[in-house]
């Protein structure tokens, strides 16, 4: 009677988990940033935003929520503190942010996969959308300029999502290959704007100066 009390007493699912060992993905999933918890945040923190856009941006078609998407982690990967980013952090959010922002999943997926079973198709999917974004990041990727602080500040008054308003930012291209360099893509409107404006407050200036330049000469003669 003991023995049966016993076995009665056992509840189903630690009967069915008996024997099987523990996966480790949480154990992965640490691990993948333990040491770069300054990165792990700006992971955190670009993920929450571009979630919480998804919701304003259902009737927008495919092509451009996945660029909107990408624009909107690049943005809130920067540090709330600082004004804009050197250009070697840029490169230092693709490589160690960007491109590994799948990489608890695929931990996940790999510690949750038999051994000799395959790849399930979550897992092939998430593998090929990383080979292509490490290609095209080799090649050059367009990203938003942010080691600009006039798109940076435009970008922190984004609060929509809308990738109507990009249009307002520089946008610059970055390889792999060539790290130093950033090739201007396109201007911002908000740029130009500001120069063309600066530009006709110079020009005034410039013939007031003159104008005042020629009465005191005619007051010398």
């Amino acid at each position: 009677m003991v023995g049966t009390t016993s076995k009665a007493s056992t509840p189903k699912r630690a009967r069915a988990n008996a024997g099987k060992p523990m996966s480790h993905s949480t154990a992965k999933k640490e691990k993948i940033f333990h040491p770069m918890s300054r990165k792990a945040g700006q992971l955190e923190r670009a993920q929450l935003r571009t979630t919480k856009l998804s919701a304003s941006k259902l009737k927008r078609s495919k092509a451009r929520l996945e660029s909107s998407d990408r624009h909107v982690f690049f943005c809130n990967a920067v540090p709330p503190d600082v004004p804009n980013i050197s250009l070697p952090e840029v490169h230092e959010i693709i490589r160690d942010i960007w491109l590994r922002r799948h990489d608890a999943i695929l931990a996940e997926e790999e510690a949750n996969r038999r051994k000799g079973q395959p790849r399930s198709m979550k897992a092939e999917k998430i593998h090929g959308l990383k080979e292509a974004e490490k290609e095209e990041y080799r090649t050059g990727i367009e990203i938003l300029d942010l080691t600009d602080p006039l798109t940076v500040s435009l970008l922190r008054e984004w609060d929509d999502g809308d990738p109507a308003y990009l249009h307002l930012c520089r946008f610059i291209r970055v390889s792999s290959t060539d790290p130093e360099k950033a090739l201007v893509v396109s201007r911002g409107q908000r740029e130009i704007e500001i120069e063309a404006k600066a530009k006709k407050h110079g020009d005034k200036k410039a013939k007031q100066s003159v104008s005042s330049e020629d009465s005191m000469e005619v007051e010398r003669q």
